[in-house]
């Protein structure tokens, strides 16, 4: 749980209080699909305020886990969270690739990020070390191929994590 520095000590309490009601929440749902479905594997997760996601290998369909979702929601009326998402073992796993991905292209910003500020600094030094005009011209012609690759790789990350947030 993240807390804003700005916080009053009563947001602070609440906000504690809510996490933990989403913690005990996703507990609660997993021990209950365990109890109904022994021979699967669950994995639940409260995503933000309203959902709930539930994968699992072997075992129950989806509708017989919705069936749980609805009986548990009633129990539950005006807590959190309202709404279940299922994954099939394949979108698990699919998930999970691209979950991977991300992460590969985070770390390909974070290096190309550092390849675009060594460019600039190339750039800059060439300039006050007074290099001949087509040394300079190919020094920043290096620094904007770096940008565009950090642009590039930008973007990707973005997309991908909507494709993520979707899933």
């Amino acid at each position: 749980m993240s807390t804003a520095p700005g916080m009053t000590a009563a947001e602070r309490d609440y906000a504690q209080r809510f996490d933990a009601r989403r913690k005990n929440a996703a507990a609660h749902w997993r021990t209950a699909l365990r109890r109904e479905f022994p021979e699967a594997r669950f994995s639940v997760r409260v995503d933000g305020r309203d959902y709930i996601t539930a994968s699992w290998t072997g075992g129950p369909s989806e509708a017989q886990v919705m069936a749980v979702f609805r009986a548990l929601r009633e129990e539950h009326q005006g807590g959190i969270p309202r709404t279940l998402r299922t994954r099939t073992p394949e979108e698990a796993e699919a998930h999970k690739v691209k979950t991977q991905e991300l992460a590969n292209l985070r770390q390909a910003v974070e290096e190309a990020e550092h390849n675009t500020n060594a460019a600039i600094d190339d750039v800059l030094s060439a300039g006050q070390a007074g290099v001949d005009e087509a040394e300079h011209a190919a020094r920043v012609e290096a620094m904007d191929r770096a940008n565009e690759e950090l642009d590039r790789l930008i973007a990707a990350a973005e997309e991908l994590e909507a494709v993520l947030k979707a899933m």
